[in-house]
């Protein structure tokens, strides 16, 4: 007997395909056999897996980059309030980030700040309840003093 050597790339689709188009024979519930028409055996599973694990691997580069999205053109007050947030996380952490670190927080609150303009357009007054009411919720109930016969209380 001659073995082949594992190739994930040599996975039997056809096990798939005949798996899908035959269903008059379906596995019994009664842990009785298998027809080898649409069983799926741990080791077609594991190709396949493996298969899959690879692709990114095996794909250029290229299709894998991401566009980097273009912030949103800011107004001179969302812009003003970017940097009011830039320059009190820089005045409070400052010293322990790098450049690479700070770029990455410049980046951050310019790009949600489009996202606070958006809630603040949103017209809203006083009188709107919110969706879901607060309730205080105990975990347990109070403990209670009880007077015991002879007189002592008792928790």
């Amino acid at each position: 007997m001659t073995k082949r050597a594992f190739s994930v790339f040599r996975f039997p689709f056809s096990v798939l395909r005949s798996a899908a188009s035959a269903p008059d024979e379906t596995p019994s519930t009664d842990n009785g056999p298998r027809t080898t028409e649409n069983a799926f055996s741990r080791r077609t599973f594991a190709r396949l897996a493996a298969a899959i694990a690879a692709l990114p691997a095996a794909l250029p580069s290229a299709l894998l980059a991401q566009e980097v999205p273009q912030q949103p053109q800011l107004s001179t007050e969302a812009q003003a309030e970017v940097e009011a947030r830039i320059s009190w996380i820089l005045g409070k952490y400052g010293a322990r980030l790098d450049d690479a670190q700070r770029a990455d927080i410049r980046r951050l609150v310019s790009g949600a700040q489009g996202g606070f303009e958006q809630f603040r357009a949103f017209p809203l007054d006083n009188a709107v309840e919110p969706a879901t009411p607060f309730r205080v919720w105990r975990a347990a109930p109070p403990r209670r003093l009880v007077k015991r016969v002879d007189g002592k209380e008792k928790s």
